[in-house]
């Protein structure tokens, strides 16, 4: 390392001790959903493989885990692999497919996490299919974090799959369609759901700069904040001190779950703003870590359903320094 790194890296750790130094932990989202982007961007980058950005990629998920256990973060849920990601190409999605199998393994042996799969069970290998369901049973006595490992998942698919199971259980159970037609309401949907019994997403942070859902629980995140982050998802400082101020909630702002439903409005999601003028990083450096307008607020981007008017979580964080 020259001197040049060493001094941007010892820059960047006094920045992110000063911006943890201005965060409440006492207040945080009780389930945070992680859209882990910009693994093979990063790779390109460096001039590496793409099973390289892979993998430094899922080194980074146990890391972020454990700041999450130093707050009151109940659920996390890491899309790990989209039913649209099976179009890839062999010669990356095999490689990616035992990266994955590798994460859950670590994950389950840790013994601080309680692993829960989230997704299409019947598209994933069978030797998926088999790690999964030994790291539920292995991990199922846990109190700890629930980590939800979307694999396999769509948001579309999602409330298919939901549907497709109410309509079964009314079947077993003799009740006639247009007795279910009359009983249907959300509430019953949300009982089929992968994340059943769990509380929704208050902040989901997508990594990369992509400022986009691209399906991720379509119906959970209804009333989240969407927290669009200015950096591939691989390890950087730049990444570490955003993902700090992301998992940690200002006081002013509710739950999901405590939250009261908005009045129905036209759009069911914000208009995007602009693309940022700013290319995107993976180095550290403390200028691109925060404008010199807001010293402790990371790059980023949140998006609110537009009947909410509370502060963004970067916003808090600033309006508290």
């Amino acid at each position: 390392m020259n001197l040049r790194d060493k001094l941007r890296s010892l820059l960047v750790r006094l920045y992110a001790r000063r911006v943890e130094g201005h965060l409440d932990t006492a207040q945080v989202p009780k389930h945070i959903g992680v859209i882990m982007d910009g693994n093979r961007r990063w790779a390109k980058a460096a001039g590496s493989s793409t099973v390289h950005g892979h993998r430094a990629g899922a080194e980074k998920i146990e890391e972020f885990l454990g700041w999450c256990s130093e707050t009151d973060v109940e659920v996390v849920t890491l899309w790990l692999l989209s039913t649209d990601n099976f179009d890839r190409p062999k010669e990356e999605l095999v490689p990616l497919l035992g990266i994955i199998e590798d994460v859950v393994r670590t994950l389950a042996a840790d013994g601080r996490w309680r692993v829960h799969h989230v997704g299409t069970l019947d598209l994933l290998p069978s030797g998926m299919q088999t790690v999964l369901k030994e790291a539920e049973a292995a991990t199922a006595h846990v109190d700890g974090i629930v980590v939800n490992v979307a694999i396999g998942y769509g948001g579309r698919q999602e409330i298919a799959d939901a549907v497709r199971s109410m309509l079964h259980e009314a079947h077993d159970k003799g009740i006639p369609m247009d007795e279910l037609a009359e009983s249907v309401d959300v509430d019953m949907i949300g009982r089929h759901l992968y994340t059943k019994a769990q509380p929704d997403p208050d902040l989901v942070i997508r990594t990369s700069g992509e400022q986009r859902l691209s399906g991720f629980m379509l119906w959970q995140t209804a009333h989240s904040e969407y927290y669009f982050c200015e950096v591939f998802w691989r390890p950087s400082a730049r990444w570490t001190s955003c993902a700090r101020c992301a998992t940690t909630r200002p006081a002013t702002v509710a739950s999901a779950a405590e939250r009261p439903h908005p009045p129905p409005h036209p759009a069911s999601r914000p208009s995007s703003p602009a693309p940022a003028a700013s290319p995107r990083h993976d180095g550290a450096s403390p200028h691109h870590l925060a404008p010199s307008r807001a010293p402790l607020v990371s790059p980023g981007v949140t998006h609110r359903s537009p009947a909410r008017r509370h502060r963004p979580w970067h916003g808090s964080a600033r309006s508290r320094a």
